[in-house]
């Protein structure tokens, strides 16, 4: 995977103090906003308290698994 900017879409552009950078255009916007909930759920959390845990982020207890692995291998 590469993670370097395509110059070729790049516009090059000269600073007010003569410095020159460039210019790269917006990426594309979201597409998968279909079925999507409009509102995120307030009921049914509770608090994370495994790795990484600030004490206070709240999420649906079916997915603590998950995040304790998803954490656990980010500090690692």
């Amino acid at each position: 995977m590469s993670y370097e900017l395509p110059l070729d879409k790049a516009i090059k552009r000269t600073g007010k103090f003569g410095h020159q950078y460039f210019w790269f255009p917006d990426p594309q916007t979201h597409e998968n906003q279909t079925n999507r909930p409009a509102v995120y759920p307030t009921s049914g959390l509770d608090k994370y308290k495994a790795a990484g845990s600030n004490g206070s982020a709240k999420l649906l207890s079916s997915i603590f698994t998950q995040v304790n692995q998803l954490m656990t291998e980010l500090l690692d």
